[in-house]
C-alpha cells in the first residue's frame, strides 16, 4: 500500500507553520533512542488535529489516472536526466513501503547510484542524498558514513546548511563534543540555503513529464505531499537542541541560537518556522527575551494563510498558480507567497 506523505510532520509544518511553533516548543522531540524519522513522523502527524494540507490521495489518485506509481517509477528509472532520477529516488523512498514488490524493483538507492553516475557534483542530488543517509533508511554499505555529506559540504559553498546536517550527523552518532564548533559555524555563514524551491520544481517537473498527474495542480499536490521527505533532519536538529538545554551546555545553546537565526533566512516557512522555534528555545534557555522573535512569527502565520490558497483544492485557479510556480523558482517560497497578495 503507498505510504501517503501528507501524513508527515514536516507537510504540516509548512502548511500550519505558526500553529507548529507552538506544538514543536510543547512537545519538543526526545533527545533517546532516535528512531525512525520516516516512521515517527507519519504516524504522529496522523493522529494531528491540525488542518490538511492537501487532499490525503492526491498521490494515488493521480496514479491511478495516470497509469499507477509503477509506470512512473519506470519511466523516472530508465531516464538520463539526474532531475527525473533523483524525483524517482524520492518517490521510491518516501511512498513505498520496503515490504512491497515495487519496492525491490526500484529501490531508492538504485535511483541515487544512477543520478551519481550522470553527475557527482549536482548539489541538489547531494542534499537530497545526505538527508537520505541521515535518516534510518539508508544502508551503511551505500551510505559509508555518509560520505555524500562531506561531498555537498565541497559543493555547497558558505551555505549554513551543510553545517546544520554535519551537527545533525554528530548528534546521531553520538559525538557531542564535535556539535557547539560545528553550530558556531553555521552563525559564521553567509546564508542557509534550503532548497525547497529545487526540489520542489524537480518533483512537480518529473509528475509532468512522466504525464503522472491530470494536470498542473494535481502535479503540485503530489510535489508538496512528497517534497517535505528531505527535510526530515529538521526534527533531529530540534532535538539536538532540545538536548542543548537538558544538558546546560552554553556553548551549545549559543550555537543554537546562531542555528536558529541563519534558518530564518531560508527561503520556505518550514525553514523559518523552525529556526524561530530553535532560536527561542535557546533564548529562553540562556535567560534571553523571547519577544523580539514575534514580528517574525507573525510574518509566518501571514504567509501560512495565504499558502493555504496553494496547497487546497479549489483556492487557486490553474493561471495563477502557475505564476506562483515561476515566482517559486526565482524568489523562493515566502517571497512568492507575498507576490500573491492583491
Amino acid at each position: 500500500m503507498i505510504k501517503l506523505l501528507a501524513t508527515l510532520t514536516l507537510v504540516v509544518l509548512v502548511a500550519a507553520a505558526a500553529s507548529m511553533l507552538i506544538s514543536l516548543n510543547e512537545n519538543p522531540p526526545q533527545q533517546t533512542p532516535i528512531v525512525s524519522a520516516t516512521t515517527s513522523t507519519r504516524s504522529q502527524a496522523h493522529d494531528s488535529d491540525a488542518a490538511p494540507v492537501a487532499d490525503t490521495s492526491l498521490i494515488e489518485t493521480a496514479g491511478q489516472q495516470a497509469g499507477g506509481l509503477d509506470t512512473l517509477l519506470a519511466t523516472l528509472y530508465a531516464s538520463s536526466d539526474v532531475d527525473a532520477l533523483l524525483a524517482g529516488a524520492l518517490v521510491s523512498q518516501h511512498l513505498l513501503d520496503p515490504e512491497e514488490e515495487l519496492y525491490d524493483s526500484y529501490r531508492p538507492e538504485a535511483f541515487y547510484a544512477l543520478a551519481l553516475s550522470l553527475d557527482a557534483r549536482d548539489p541538489i542530488l547531494l542534499f537530497v542524498l545526505s538527508n537520505y543517509c541521515l535518516s534510518d533508511g539508508g544502508s551503511e554499505r551505500f551510505c559509508q558514513q555518509n560520505r555524500y555529506l562531506q561531498s555537498f559540504s565541497e559543493v555547497s559553498g558558505d551555505n549554513a546548511i551543510a553545517w546544520a546536517m554535519r551537527a545533525t550527523q554528530s548528534y546521531r552518532s553520538g559525538d557531542y563534543h564535535e556539535i557547539p564548533s560545528l553550530l558556531d559555524k553555521t552563525g559564521h555563514a553567509i546564508l542557509f540555503t534550503d532548497y525547497w524551491p529545487e526540489v520542489m520544481l524537480v518533483l512537480l517537473q518529473a509528475f509532468q513529464q512522466a504525464d503522472f498527474s491530470a494536470d498542473l495542480q494535481e502535479a503540485y499536490f503530489s510535489a508538496f505531499e512528497v517534497a517535505p521527505s528531505s527535510f526530515l533532519f529538521y526534527r533531529d536538529l530540534l532535538a539536538m537542541c532540545t538536548a542543548s538545554s537538558e544538558l546546560d551546555n552554553s556553548a551549545w545553546l549559543s550555537g543554537c541560537q546562531s542555528l536558529g537565526r541563519i534558518m530564518q533566512q531560508g527561503s520556505s516557512l518550514m525553514t523559518t518556522s523552525t529556526g524561530i522555534s530553535i532560536e527561542s528555545s535557546a533564548n529562553r534557555s540562556l535567560g534571553l527575551e523571547t519577544t523580539l522573535l514575534s514580528e517574525q512569527t507573525a510574518e509566518v502565520e501571514r504567509l501560512s494563510a495565504l499558502l493555504t490558497n496553494v496547497t487546497r483544492r479549489g483556492q487557486i485557479d490553474a493561471a495563477s498558480l502557475q505564476r506562483y510556480l515561476d515566482d517559486l523558482a526565482k524568489y523562493g517560497e515566502k517571497e512568492s507567497l507575498s507576490r500573491m497578495e492583491p
